[in-house]
């Protein structure tokens, strides 16, 4: 790929470079350092600025009065971004522009900034998100589910966070000051018992799951063989 040329005269958009200023160092957005070819241009409505030349008239058009200027431009009534339909301006916000009242298709309705209607950065009243997120949520389930069982849960050894026995399914039960050991199997809870000590909760606990656990995925492992 060629390299850009930028030469002093050249407009991009709002911007005329008048001057080269050589390499310079410059902080980018995450606070890197780095050395690049940086220009003075001056905008059309007359300020200057410096801009690398990697920013010229691809992220960078004007000195940001035209960011203003799109920020500060009404929308109108009736206008449709995404699942969105403008109402009415509802109020401004300093920095970020007018504010609409907007109608999402789903019948919700959101407050939302010019800028973020007109950049498409929100394209509805929240239900989108809420749709892709089931979306994924069930791809989930049925990758990972079968029975109401989780293949992954159930393969594991290894106890949860807030795990305080350090053994899964065995947790101290204050009101009894005992062990208790529990084991969920296709979407049913069971209660193996309460236990003086520790190691007779884990041993129960251990029963359970080659009763139960083992001999399931025992049969998965091998409904998967076949399908293959």
């Amino acid at each position: 790929m060629p390299k850009r040329q930028i030469n002093i005269g050249d407009m991009y958009d709002r911007l005329t470079v008048i001057a080269d200023l050589g390499i310079k160092e410059t902080i980018s957005s995450k606070g890197n350092s780095c050395a690049r070819r940086t220009y003075l241009c001056r905008c059309k409505c007359g300020n200057e600025i410096e801009i690398t030349g990697v920013r010229i008239g691809r992220n960078v058009k004007s000195c940001g009065c035209l960011r203003r200027e799109n920020r500060e431009k009404p929308i109108k009534e009736g206008s449709r971004y995404g699942r969105l339909t403008v109402k009415t301006r509802v109020d401004s916000v300093k920095g970020r522009g007018h504010q609409y009242l907007c109608a999402c298709d789903c019948g919700g309705e959101k407050i939302v900034a010019s800028g973020d209607l007109r950049g498409n950065y929100v394209r509805s009243c929240g239900c989108l998100n809420r749709e892709s997120l089931r979306r994924v949520s069930k791809k989930a389930y049925e990758n990972n589910y079968v029975h109401g069982t989780s293949i992954l849960m159930i393969s594991t050894k290894k106890p949860s966070k807030n795990n305080t026995s350090g053994i899964r399914g065995v947790c101290w039960y204050k009101p009894n000051k005992a062990w208790c050991a529990r084991i969920t199997f296709k979407g049913k809870n069971y209660h193996l018992g309460y236990f003086e000590k520790l190691e007779d909760a884990a041993a129960a606990r251990s029963e359970a799951e080659t009763r139960l656990y083992d001999s399931f995925l025992e049969w998965y492992h091998n409904e998967k063989k076949s399908d293959n």
